[in-house]
This record gives C-alpha cells, structure tokens and sequence, in this order.
C-alpha cells in the first residue's frame, strides 16, 4: 500500500486507484531479462546500458499492463451485473513508481477511474459483505512488522461516500470484485495473481519490451 491519497475535487473530476501489480522484481520483466537488441554491437550495447531510460521502458509496461487490466475488469463488472453494456477506458494509466530497492516493496501503478465506476465497484461489496470482509480481512490484518493504516472491520467500510475513497481504499473494491460469488472456498480462489499472470503473459509474448533498443 501507498501514503499518498488523491480526493476528488471539481477540478479532478477522476479518482486515482492503485491497480493490482505483482511488480518486475523476480517476474519476466525484471531488468536482469532486458535484453539489447541481438544484432547490435558489444560497442552499441555498452552504449545502449549507458543510456538506458529505466522510467520510460517502465511507463511504456505499465500503460500496456493498465489497458489490459481496465479490459479485465469491464468484462468482470459486465459478467457481476448481468449486463452487455461495456465499461470502456475503466482504468486510465496515471503512473508509475519504483523503489530504489525491491527488498521491501516493489512496482506501483496507478491509474485514474471514473467516480461512477467506483460506486459500482463499492454496490458490488457492499451487497456481498462476505467477499469484502474476506479481503479486508486478508489485506488488513495487523501482524509483526506490519500495522495497517486501513481498519479490517466489516462496520468501517459500510454507509460511506465511495467518492472519498483513496487510491489503496479503490484498489480493495477491486479486488473484491474480482472474487466469485459463486466460485467455493474464498481461501481457494486466486483470481488476482491469475489475472496478473495471464496479463504479464500476453505482454511478453505480444510485445517486444524485453528486447529493447
């Protein structure tokens, strides 16, 4: 989770969300699977790393990855509400931030949604408590070396303004939404690291940003 919190105003007429990423570290996209281009030279390769632009390589994976999931999530918000209607431009990539060390946190994207899709998103929990306190719970309990600035009671997230939601509050809701009602055991479902997966997939097999120069 993030510290700093975006609120709507009327000049923001958009909330910002944290989209769900495992981040590079140890993935198929960490730096250490960046490869130049094989027919440079070892002159133009040296010279490739000494200019390498890590924040616009990682702009460029994280507008890719916000697209596909914003289309992930239309197609759930139709499948949860029974609907053809189509939620185009869901999520739209905001940025993108790295820590200098991955050994305590790791890649974080961020990405504007519309308020309306938000208190879709909130309707969705709210009507099924179960789900959300099952999040809250797995997202927000306190344990050695981790204190939540979020309660993990089912009551503090109930009759509130989803539109003063901040950015981690909005990334819940999300991933409530992505559990299935209908799908078992709540412990059993993994459908954020399959959805993270199956995206992170499709770009390394559809795009050329591991081959880079």
């Amino acid at each position: 989770m993030t510290d700093t919190a975006v609120k709507i105003t009327t000049d923001n007429p958009k909330l910002i969300t944290v989209v769900p990423f495992p981040g590079t570290y140890g993935s198929w996209f960490d730096l250490d699977e960046v490869t130049p281009d094989p027919d440079m030279s070892e002159k133009q390769i040296e010279a490739f790393w000494e200019s390498f632009d890590f924040s616009a390589w990682i702009n460029e994976l994280a507008k890719e990855y916000t697209s596909l999931y914003s289309a992930e999530l239309s197609d759930i918000l139709q499948d949860r509400y029974d609907t053809s209607g189509e939620y185009p431009d869901l999520l739209v990539f905001e940025s993108v931030t790295s820590p200098r060390q991955y050994n305590f946190s790791t890649d974080t994207i961020y990405a504007y949604i519309k308020p309306k899709f938000v208190e879709l998103l909130y309707s969705y929990a709210t009507k099924n408590t179960d789900l959300l306190q099952h999040v809250i719970t797995e997202r927000l309990t306190p344990y050695p070396g981790f204190s939540p600035s979020y309660s993990n009671r089912i009551e503090d997230w109930l009759d509130r303004n989803p539109l003063e939601f901040d950015h981690n509050e909005i990334e819940t809701l999300i991933l409530v939404l992505l559990l299935d009602p209908n799908g078992g055991d709540l412990a059993e479902q993994t459908p954020q690291s399959d959805i993270e997966d199956t995206i992170l997939e499709y770009i390394y097999c559809n795009t050329d940003l591991l081959t880079v120069g």
